[in-house]
């Protein structure tokens, strides 16, 4: 399939799907199904165009791709005839935010990053005078993850970091190192 495999929120995006031996235009209709991870708010459903070739192009309007969360979507791609209905392909897209028309809200760090910050966010402000772990007032309480935690879950955070960047950089290209001897 040809779908791509990220998208930016904001942006056009066109495909061709091509003709198999079994499925072609203008026999069939082919129709893209596209859902966020919940799968009940955010979806589009995309009619293929037929096109000479015997595939059917595909359309991401600018208008429709705005409305899409930046976070994995699902998709599936399927094809009807006559009340037959048959599946061609289905995989999922990252829809990627959008800097310039995200306002206010955008926020480009991972969800591992968020934490980590609001970890030693919470860190920081023990230190500089929220120690207290534990308290209460009338009928309500609230007890506080303890320092130790709160360093623990940091450092775990951290090395969830390092991965995360570092299978960034991997599947970007960057950091492969390739040894050669010379010599006899």
């Amino acid at each position: 399939m040809n779908i791509p495999s990220s998208i930016y929120a904001g942006d056009t995006v066109k495909w061709t799907e091509n003709a198999t031996s079994l499925y072609a235009s203008p026999d069939y209709v082919a129709t893209c199904v596209i859902k966020d991870g919940g799968g009940a708010t955010n979806h589009l459903t995309l009619t293929g165009t037929a096109n000479s070739s015997g595939g059917w192009d595909f359309v991401i309007t600018d208008e429709q791709s705005v409305l899409l969360d930046p976070t994995t979507h699902y998709w599936q791609t399927y094809v009807t005839k006559s009340g037959e209905r048959y599946t061609l392909g289905q995989g999922s897209l990252e829809v990627i935010g959008n800097i310039a028309g995200g306002g206010n809200t955008y926020d480009g760090r991972t969800q591992v990053q968020i934490d980590l910050d609001a970890v030693e966010a919470e860190i920081r402000a023990r230190a500089t005078g929220g120690m207290t772990i534990e308290y209460s007032i009338g009928n309500r309480s609230l007890k506080k993850e303890s320092i130790s935690r709160l360093l623990e879950l940091r450092s775990a955070l951290r090395s969830d970091l390092v991965r995360e960047l570092r299978a960034k950089r991997l599947s970007e290209g960057l950091g492969r190192s390739i040894g050669i001897r010379f010599g006899r």
